[in-house]
């Protein structure tokens, strides 16, 4: 199978060899983070600014960049949610009708997969070079997210007196800038969703274990990559088993729907309903991979589509789309970065499914209405 340009526009959607055509932002607010987050990686983190108004300005701008996601408040209503990784670019939403004249606040529940979680953000009024009404800065307050549907954080009146200063690491500088529309729904962050399960000790792998052609040296990165057809309604769900060894993350058509960055996770699947963000025709899945304990930086997967039940196993039809085999393509490095033509995979065997092989389910999500 040669997926050849087709595959290229799909990791184009991801970043890969793009240039940004959009106009450049200046931030005024200093880039944050929160030194206890580091300790707790699956935590998500919530930052707090206050500011105060006599009046409320007929446009007013929420300008943020995140590493990686974010959800971003505004006297606890929403006004933008990224679920995929911000890629360096600032992105606006239009924020005036959320504002009030006195205390204000702009709230923000981040998460990092790769490494310690940061951002930028400044609340701009009238126009996006207009006066700043706040700006990130060790002023912010931050804090281990509490669990939703608590979102008593994002309001103005919650006392936040005992929240850490937020630590200063940067000026976020100039970046490529977009505007986005306000999204309808906050993206609730895979870590949140995690269910226990078991694979029976007789399920016997339809994938083999595959690495990138190059065979990733310890602390290189890579990924696998291919295309499935599905029919408009063809389906009750489609989920996919993935697994990565060390690490790895989840694309479908370009937008990540989960990940496992823990170095020491490899014999434990997840799987995901990926249904939301499949389209009729032509889908295409990119496994990102890191490898952290040589010899080995593989991806093993499946892509099942079910009727009759949401249950991996337990569906009582299950079609088998795709699963990870030599005809997968890989490419080098980091997926978001320019790179070697693409290769086919190397075939690393079939799995053993000892009892200690564990899955993660991850129940199907509402996918936010947003720009990406």
């Amino acid at each position: 199978m040669r997926l050849g340009a087709a595959i290229l526009v799909a990791l184009a959607a991801l970043g890969v060899g793009a240039s940004a055509q959009e106009p450049g932002y200046a931030f005024i607010g200093q880039r944050i983070t929160f030194n206890e987050a580091a300790r707790t990686p699956i935590t998500s983190t919530a930052f707090r600014g206050t500011f105060e108004l006599t009046r409320v300005p007929t446009q007013a701008w929420l300008v943020l960049e995140v590493d990686d996601q974010f959800n971003a408040y505004v006297n606890g209503r929403l006004a933008g949610s990224i679920k995929t990784f911000t890629e360096g670019k600032a992105r606006a939403y239009p924020v005036a009708d959320l504002l009030r004249v006195g205390r204000n606040v702009v709230a923000v529940e981040a998460y990092s997969a790769l490494d310690k979680m940061s951002l930028g953000l400044d609340v701009r009024s009238d126009t996006l070079d207009g006066p700043a009404l706040v700006a990130s800065s060790e002023a912010f307050r931050a804090h281990l997210c509490p669990a939703p549907p608590d979102m008593a954080w994002a309001h103005p009146d919650f006392d936040d007196s005992a929240w850490a200063k937020a630590t200063v690491i940067a000026l976020p500088g100039t970046l490529p800038l977009l505007t986005c529309e306000r999204p309808t729904e906050a993206f609730r962050f895979p870590p949140e969703a995690y269910l226990p399960s078991l694979i029976p000790p007789d399920y016997g792998f339809s994938g083999q274990w595959i690495q990138p052609a190059h065979a990733p040296a310890q602390g290189e990165q890579g990924a696998v990559l291919t295309q499935f057809t599905v029919r408009k309604g063809q389906f009750d769900h489609v989920v996919a088993f993935v697994t990565g060894d060390d690490r790895y993350m989840l694309y479908v058509n370009g937008t990540q729907l989960g990940w496992d960055w823990s170095p020491v996770s490899w014999n434990c699947g997840e799987v995901f309903d990926i249904s939301d963000v499949l389209v009729d025709g032509p889908n295409f899945i990119v496994i990102r991979l890191r490898n952290d304990l040589p010899p080995h930086c593989a991806a093993l997967a499946e892509v099942w589509g079910l009727n009759g039940g949401d249950s991996f196993i337990g569906a009582p039809q299950r079609t088998l789309l795709t699963a990870t085999s030599p005809d997968w393509d890989s490419v080098w490095g980091n997926i978001y970065e320019d790179r070697d033509p693409v290769q086919k995979a190397v075939a690393l065997g079939k799995p053993p499914c000892p009892p200690w092989f564990t899955l993660k389910a991850i129940p199907c999500r509402q996918m936010p209405t947003s720009e990406e």
